[in-house]
């Protein structure tokens, strides 16, 4: 079969696409999450890959009282909107995974935004996932329901939760 430099192109893509997603959930056996709690975190998600092809998955780990996480499930995000329904008063580990593979090339990396926080009951919270051109970016708002505008989670490492 004769390929054009097009079709050449096309199916790279094609392959870059499949490697991601496999990367991310595809053949892994990771549980999706399954998010039937009351919904209280609006993930806004936008990717703007212009060399390669990016993904972004979000897991949510729950964690013991010896600081320990128990894996809860991974939801795959896609640009737009994603309403997730996470447990409130207890600590979870939230783990924002960007998973790329750069135009004709066999490697897939990842990078992590990872932060420890302990939703309260009566607040809703959003995050705005980007990532372009190699630069990723995730900022976290805590909104009192029908209150104020909210304010910035401050990161937390999970080397910050103390046993109880």
């Amino acid at each position: 079969m004769i390929m054009t430099n097009h079709g050449s192109k096309a199916a790279s893509r094609r392959v870059a696409g499949c490697l991601v997603a496999i990367a991310l959930a595809g053949c892994s056996g990771i549980p999706t999450y399954p998010n039937t709690l009351a919904k209280n975190l609006n993930i806004t998600t936008r990717v703007e890959a212009a060399s390669g092809r990016t993904a972004v998955a979000f897991d949510i780990h729950r964690v013991n009282k010896r600081c320990e996480t128990e894996h809860q499930g991974r939801i795959n995000l896609e640009d737009g909107a994603t309403a997730v329904g996470i447990p409130v008063g207890e600590p979870l580990f939230l783990d924002f995974i960007f998973v790329s593979k750069a135009f004709l090339s066999s490697s897939v990396g990842a990078t992590r935004y990872t932060t420890l926080l302990t939703p309260r009951s009566g607040y809703y919270y959003s995050a705005q996932v980007k990532y372009d051109r190699g630069i990723y970016d995730v900022v976290i708002r805590e909104t009192r329901r029908r209150g104020s505008t909210g304010h910035v989670v401050d990161r937390v490492p999970l080397s910050a939760c103390k046993a109880r």
